[in-house]
């Protein structure tokens, strides 16, 4: 529910041309466990151009979808669509990566109980991030070659870059 919530905010971006392209990042990490390529069919179910969603299967966690945002797809600004909780998170990440980033709430479909875990998830969460990145200067996992996302290779966004 959240994270479909999330794409079709993407895609609501991306119809009102206010992004050029998508790009879904998540986990894909064990052979039977594909985030991305699961949120960009959803994207493309809901009126994406196939084209317009790009896949980074090396976004475990999201210091390093912010630095592979950077570093391996060369984006110095961009849009970062998330739920209330995660947002001031995701942002500071991404701003600590060297990306002007600006956060779009996505809704939150779930109950009010939910929500509120969430929210107390984020203390330890965005502590441990903001050691992550600002005292220990943690890297991702796996860092990748650049993608032109003007000209991605098919093969690079088809299989997991490890």
């Amino acid at each position: 529910m959240v994270l479909r919530s999330r794409i079709e905010t993407g895609v609501a971006l991306l119809a009102a041309h206010k992004v050029d392209i998508l790009i879904m990042s998540g986990d894909n990490s064990r052979a039977n466990y594909d985030e991305v390529t699961a949120m960009k069919n959803t994207a493309v179910s809901l009126g994406a151009a196939p084209e317009n969603v790009l896949l980074d299967f090396a976004g475990f966690r999201t210091l390093d979808s912010c630095i592979r945002l950077r570093k391996v797809f060369g984006q110095t600004s961009a849009l970062v669509v998330s739920q209330g909780f995660h947002l001031p998170r995701a942002v500071h990440l991404c701003r600590s990566a060297g990306i002007e980033v600006y956060g779009v709430e996505a809704p939150d479909p779930r109950g009010r109980t939910f929500r509120w875990k969430s929210t107390l998830r984020e203390v330890p969460a965005t502590t441990q991030a903001w050691f992550d990145a600002h005292v220990f200067r943690k890297q991702p996992r796996v860092l990748g070659e650049p993608i032109d996302i003007d000209n991605p290779p098919p093969e690079a966004l088809k299989q997991p870059l490890d």
